[in-house]
């Protein structure tokens, strides 16, 4: 029996890989680094968390430099972006972004019936400038949605661009900042939600802070802008835990801009790495490295040797490979020494 509506018939699930395969550079995870010795949390575990997170807005509109009614918190930035997706675009109406990019903005796209349009970045991989623009004339979208860093490629989006989209665009523009931490060239754009409305920017604790498993993410608009999403916002949306860790690491920016000096090293020697090999990857401002795959297999011979990385099959086969702990890379350099020697 297919309960789903027809629409969806042919949706098919989110898919990750198993949890116990290896090493697991495949999910651009971080590491545990701001709660290695666990945590202690004394909570009233009989009562509802905060509806709207106040504590925790306020903790994070401190370090930011934002009025917490700037702030919308969510179960993981991916919350927040189905949440504007349902909020916004009406059945019918268009999203217009990139590919490749970030696949559940077709996920929720496909779920809510909106007319998603793509378009491709260039052969590079860098961002389709002239077309985009052509395609906001053409299609008058209700919501663009840019990544920057863009996941899987890595790549920026000049900010000048960005400004030019935020002032053409006829809706609203929500600029998934994910990966932001890691750009040693382009600075945050949530401070320019005061001169943009139609500007949401949304991040999260996943990547950089490494609590992938809390589910944490925030989102910085106008108040014009924040405050009716709020009304659709689901009650009680990020429990009490999540807010609680949430408010402890925001305050340890020392511990964090430590990690992410060492994730960066740890790309651009990488980078390094492996063109030495003669392989093509390309320009990264986030925390993992996309590249061609040098030959077919070259996915399995990695896996063989107990590490996994992600595959993109698009007009040809591409890889991406998290940045992982200092071991984790190491241990992923001597399988590139292992595979290269026997080929």
């Amino acid at each position: 029996m297919n309960v789903l509506k027809e629409s969806l018939s042919h949706l098919k699930p989110y898919a990750t890989l198993k949890r116990n395969e290896g090493i697991k550079l495949d999910s651009n995870e971080g590491e545990n680094y701001l709660l290695q010795e666990g945590i202690h949390l004394d909570l009233p575990f009989e009562r509802y968390p905060e509806n709207h997170a106040e504590t925790l807005k306020a903790a994070i509109a401190k370090t930011l430099g934002v009025d917490p009614a700037q702030l919308l918190t969510g179960n993981g930035s991916s919350e927040i972006l189905e949440w504007v997706i349902k909020s916004v675009i009406g059945p019918g109406e268009t999203i217009l972004t990139v590919e490749p990019t970030f696949v559940m903005y077709k996920f929720y796209a496909t779920i809510h019936a909106c007319d998603y349009q793509a378009i491709p970045l260039n052969d590079d991989f860098s961002f389709p400038e002239e077309a985009f623009l052509k395609a906001i004339d053409a299609l008058s979208p209700k919501l663009i949605i840019l990544c920057s860093p863009n996941n899987p490629t890595g790549g920026l989006i000049d900010p000048d661009l960005i400004r030019t989209i935020l002032q053409k665009a006829p809706g609203l523009v929500v600029l998934d900042e994910a990966y932001i931490e890691f750009a040693t060239t382009q600075p945050t754009f949530i401070h320019d939600v005061k001169d943009y409305p139609n500007l949401l920017v949304t991040r999260t604790f996943s990547k950089a802070y490494g609590l992938a498993s809390i589910r944490l993410g925030y989102a910085v608009g106008s108040r014009e802008l924040i405050e009716p999403l709020t009304r659709t916002k689901t009650p009680y949306n990020v429990n009490a835990l999540s807010q609680a860790i949430g408010v402890k690491a925001i305050q340890k920016q020392p511990h964090v801009k430590t990690y992410i000096k060492s994730v960066i090293d740890r790309r651009d020697a990488l980078k390094k790495d492996l063109e030495a090999y003669g392989y093509h990857v390309y320009p990264s401002a986030a925390n993992f490295l996309f590249m061609r795959s040098p030959y077919e297999g070259f996915i399995d011979d990695v896996r063989a040797r107990g590490i996994l990385i992600r595959p993109f099959p698009l007009d040809e086969m591409y890889v991406r490979i998290s940045i992982g702990s200092e071991s984790d890379i190491a241990a992923f350099k001597d399988a590139l020494k292992e595979i290269n020697h026997d080929l």
